[in-house]
């Protein structure tokens, strides 16, 4: 965004593997994604894009309270649907969202298992 953006047909970096990547922790990656959408949200001027960065989030949100309820973190999946109740949403989000803390709920006193694969 403030800078000017270029392409070299050149190895810029190499990645080194280890077991706390970033890409290997998906907790770490929908929460990365949410902070950086949110700041960059946040000093978006064009309504468009904001609508578009509000959705992104909505879904982020909504697929971290699924990968904690899916763990058996009930209490932070139920936190993370919550929050998507603290931006602007449109009524099938927020439709999506309600059935998806239904499920943590029914989870939560063992009335419904977690989809297999999913884990």
């Amino acid at each position: 965004r403030h800078t000017s953006v270029g392409l070299i047909n050149e190895v810029g970096m190499l990645r080194r593997l280890h077991g706390s990547n970033m890409s290997d922790n998906l907790t770490k990656m929908l929460s990365a994604g949410i902070l950086s959408r949110t700041l960059l949200r946040d000093s978006e001027q064009n309504p468009e894009v904001r609508k578009c960065l509000n959705r992104y989030l909505v879904d982020r949100r909504d697929s971290m309270a699924r990968f904690h309820a899916d763990h058996g973190h009930f209490l932070q999946a139920l936190r993370c649907s919550w929050q998507t109740f603290h931006g602007p949403f449109t009524w099938p989000e927020a439709m999506r969202v309600i059935r998806n803390m239904l499920r943590t709920v029914l989870m939560a006193v063992k009335l419904h298992r977690p989809e297999t694969g999913s884990q």
